[in-house]
This record gives C-alpha cells, sequence and structure tokens, in this order.
C-alpha cells in the first residue's frame, strides 16, 4: 500500500509525529509519503523554525540517540535505497540542496535519516529550514 501527498492532513502529520519521533508542533508540512509492503518506509519534508536537532525530536529519541544527533554530518546525502528509488514521490528533492544531517538508529529498530537544508545557506535548523526524514523499518 502506498500513500503520498504534498497536503498532508491531520492524520498524515500525526503519524510522521509518532513514527519519527518529532517533539515539535512547529511543522508546516510540504509533503508525506508512506510505503507499506515488503518493508515500511515514511518519507516526510516539512519546514520549521525549530533552532536546534535536538528539539526536533521528542524525548524518547534525544536520550540514547544525542550523541548521534551531534556527530551529524555538514555535508550529507539521504540514503538511496531500492525500494525508495522506485517509489521516489516527486516532491522528494534533496538532491538539489546541500545538507546537514545523519542517521539515526531508533529505539523501534529503524532507520531515521535526517536532512537539513536552511534557505540563507547555513547548514542547521533556523528560520526557516526545510527538512527531509526517510524512515525505513529494518
Amino acid at each position: 500500500e502506498l500513500r503520498t501527498t504534498e497536503r498532508p492532513g491531520t492524520s498524515e502529520i500525526a503519524l510522521a509525529k509518532l513514527r519519527l519521533y518529532l517533539g515539535t508542533d512547529d511543522v508546516e508540512p510540504l509533503g508525506f509519503q508512506h510505503y507499506r509492503g515488503k518493508g515500511d518506509m515514511i518519507w516526510f519534508k516539512f519546514r520549521t523554525k525549530v533552532v536546534s536537532l535536538p528539539k526536533l525530536f521528542n524525548k524518547s529519541l534525544t536520550g540514547a540517540q544525542a550523541k548521534e544527533i551531534g556527530k551529524f554530518e555538514l555535508a550529507y546525502e539521504l540514503p538511496k535505497y531500492e525500494e525508495s528509488e522506485k517509489l521516489k514521490p516527486e516532491w522528494w528533492d534533496p538532491e538539489k540542496f546541500s545538507l546537514m544531517g545523519g542517521r539515526i538508529d531508533t529505539p523501534a529498530t529503524e532507520i531515521l535519516s535526517i536532512g537539513v537544508f536552511n534557505s540563507d545557506g547555513r547548514q542547521s535548523p533556523g528560520e526557516p529550514a526545510t527538512v527531509y526524514m526517510i524512515l525505513k523499518k529494518l
């Protein structure tokens, strides 16, 4: 089953916040896709004014994973999984930007990859930042 939209509604945003461990309400959604098939994957693109990466996430993620967030790279390329390339939505365009980001292993045995682009050229969240997240169930 594949569900994709450039205008996520309340249920898609709630699912993204839950599954991607988002702890902020400062999320202006730009695209959501959920694939339930052989694997389980979520793509979420949004704009935010949150000023630091740890503040994007809720406490259940920022405890053990805080060190991983602190090691994010200044030139990060989001992973291209075989299934994600075939199912890539039109609005998913992180390759157009120089992203800061990295990968987190979640408490639910999933891989969460995060890329952040700031329109003023800083490679960190700020005003306004576009965030790309892709979650893959292991």
